[in-house]
């Protein structure tokens, strides 16, 4: 998604001294904005037009789902949004403005994060605001490497539930050489931007950077710069996360899908996706990037939402996809207890269901500040200006 922003600034007449000089300034202006829009080829476009980006208009976003079962089921967005299912849709309003994810352990201990350093625990009674220790956004929380929850987000951050709070983890990560030193170094803050999804092996964010658990010996660090292949360095958007290493996929903005795996060394990868031919397998939106994943076990066939309002299917060796599900909307993420009972949420309120032969389009509780204008945001919950 194109970011940016443009201004009209308008003044006083100046002196006629002056004309010359704030023309000259102004064509100066006028090349460098020119060159920050055109490419370096020959016969690229160089009369490009700006247009201010228009008001953010009324909205009401849902930006992620979870649920323990088919009568359990999570959902949150903005405005401040939790929407809950246990047969029929009750709504909760809090404080904060964007909530971007949930996830949980059991119906009585679930959390969601959002904007402003914001992380919300149900203990099964009432939703309750916890101290984050950060007032960054925050785009995804859930159980990650080491068997410990965390919540991760802007500037790098990496947070880990450490008793009733939370606590900024140590921020490097190593990458080894065949000898088995370390050569490279990553600190959180600094290489990476946004940090967007949590796995239990592992957690990714902006041009692909992945760290996953040490397990070298002898090393007092917790992370590891994982191994990931993708030579395009996107951001990972999406995932589909289990305790079972096999069950383990991300996605990325660019339409690529990777899935962790386990050589006979015990070596982990992160790779892409490949047909049974060895030829890199793309789903049937390619390239529209991914905004959610889930894993139907079941039918080894992965489900993936996009930004353009779509539904696809993979299968897990890559060899065959079809989009099942095609709107005008804009889709944010996708979670199923099984292959017959799929939710999928997006903006505006969008939220459809698949029992297993059609997908419907479920009507749910619209907050009261639902016509509220809130800054646009893309599907990880990211400010787009």
């Amino acid at each position: 998604m194109t970011k940016g922003t443009s201004s009209d600034r308008r003044g006083a007449a100046a002196p006629r001294a002056s004309v010359t000089i704030r023309a000259l300034a102004a064509l100066a202006a006028l090349s460098l904005a020119s060159l920050a829009f055109i490419g370096c080829g020959e016969d690229d476009e160089t009369n490009v037009v700006q247009h201010p980006f228009p008001e953010p208009a009324p909205s009401f976003r849902l930006m992620s789902v979870w649920g323990t079962g088919p009568q359990d089921v999570y959902v949150v967005g903005q405005p401040g949004v939790i929407l809950h299912y246990d047969g029929d849709w009750t709504l909760t309003t809090v404080p904060d403005t964007t909530l971007t994810a949930v996830w949980g352990t059991a119906a009585n201990d679930v959390y969601a994060c959002g904007h402003n350093g914001a992380i919300w625990h149900f203990d099964g009674g009432a939703w309750n605001r916890q101290s984050s220790g950060t007032n960054r956004d925050l785009f995804d929380i859930g159980r990650g490497p080491y068997g410990e929850i965390f919540a991760v987000g802007k500037d790098g951050t990496v947070l880990r539930r450490s008793g009733a709070g939370w606590t900024a983890e140590e921020n490097r990560a190593y990458r080894y050489a065949t000898t088995g030193v370390p050569t490279d170094t990553l600190v959180f803050s600094l290489d990476w931007n946004t940090v967007t999804r949590v796995t239990p092996y592992a957690i990714g964010g902006d041009r692909a950077i992945v760290i996953m658990e040490n397990e070298q010996e002898g090393y007092d660090h917790r992370w590891l710069w994982g191994n990931f292949e993708d030579p395009q360095y996107s951001l990972i958007s999406a995932a589909a996360a289990s305790d079972v290493l096999l069950d383990n996929y991300m996605a990325s903005d660019s339409g690529k899908i990777f899935y962790l795996s386990e050589n006979l060394d015990g070596a982990r990868e992160w790779k892409l996706l490949r047909r049974p031919n060895g030829i890199q397998a793309f789903p049937s939106t390619y390239p529209e990037g991914v905004s959610g994943l889930w894993l139907d076990v079941a039918a080894d066939v992965l489900y993936l939402t996009t930004p353009y309002g779509k539904v696809a299917t993979i299968s897990r060796n890559g060899a065959v996809s079809s989009t099942v599900l095609s709107t005008s909307g804009w889709f944010t993420d996708i979670w199923g207890s099984s292959g017959t009972d799929i939710f999928v949420t997006g903006y505006n309120g969008a939220m459809y269901h698949f029992d297993g032969n059609n997908w419907t389009r479920l009507t749910v509780p619209v907050p009261e500040n639902a016509g509220k204008a809130l800054p646009p945001t893309d599907a990880s919950g990211r400010s787009v200006y």
